[in-house]
């Protein structure tokens, strides 16, 4: 099931949690009549192929936000669903420095790409940008609703799962979680973004950068930590390339890391120095 680069784990019933060659995940939901594909990768090889090799039945994608690693794998499809916030600001973190980075970062760690492998990286058009709204995707058996979660990005977005109780976060819960970027929300809407989503029932968490579902406690915990006196205990961080950001970082629960910008945190919660 594994084709050119992606790893395939398996995690529930109608859940394909997918790794590309540099090490970011997607989630393949595979209803009776529909699948549906959330996030891209990097795009470095045929996601396309992979999904085929998986299902045939037709196929929608939807992209959490515009960052180059969830976005890039859009090459591979023919139109794809975007967050509608997100679509204006897509071209600057898909172009020709992001191209360029990733297959640095490819050569650094010894991925073999041919000369046309790497011209067509850099040279590719991106496919049409549908605007995604707070809509719901019926997979046949399988509902998939939007969930808006602004945080790592302002208009990002997760789906909640609703037969497989899962909900998929993007970039808003992960092992280190980043909302210091110039496109990122504030912490205090990042806080009541993740209040909210404990509103929904789910049971377990899929998110793009780790292997494997996390149980909800984990993320009751995390969103539980997520208070001022645990922010201003938070300690300077230096994130190349961006050192020019305030960084701070503070662990809201174990295991997991929380940076932010100290800048742009509100008064109650920025930490001094």
């Amino acid at each position: 099931m594994d084709v050119g680069g992606f790893t395939v784990t398996h995690p529930f019933a109608r859940v394909y949690h997918i790794r590309d060659v540099l090490g970011v995940y997607m989630t393949l939901l595979v209803g009776m009549e529909r699948a549906l594909l959330f996030d891209t990768g990097y795009g470095l090889f045929d996601v396309q192929s992979q999904m085929r090799a998986i299902t045939p039945l037709p196929l929608t994608v939807v992209c959490s936000h515009h960052h180059h690693d969830h976005l890039l794998g859009a090459r591979w499809f023919s139109e794809v669903f975007l967050p509608e916030g997100e679509i204006a600001g897509a071209d600057r973190y898909v172009g020709g420095y992001q191209r360029q980075s990733v297959l640095t970062r490819a050569r650094e760690g010894g991925i073999r790409l041919t000369p046309q492998e790497r011209e067509s990286y850099l040279a590719f058009p991106m496919p049409p940008l549908k605007p995604l709204g707070a809509q719901v995707f019926e997979l046949g058996g399988l509902r998939v609703r939007v969930w808006p979660m602004p945080g790592h990005t302002r208009d990002s977005v997760g789906l909640w799962v609703e037969e497989e109780r899962l909900l998929l976060t993007g970039d808003n819960f992960n092992p280190v979680v980043w909302l210091f970027l110039e496109d990122s929300a504030t912490v205090e809407e990042y806080v009541s973004t993740m209040q909210n989503a404990l509103y929904l029932p789910f049971a377990h968490v899929l998110c793009p950068h780790a292997g494997q579902p996390v149980k909800r406690r984990a993320v009751e915990d995390y969103t539980d930590g997520l208070r001022p006196e645990v922010f201003r205990e938070a300690q300077p961080v230096d994130i190349p390339p961006y050192s020019r950001v305030a960084t701070r970082a503070c662990s809201p629960a174990e295991g997991y890391t929380f940076v932010f910008d100290n800048a742009r945190a509100d008064s109650g919660i920025r930490t001094q120095g």
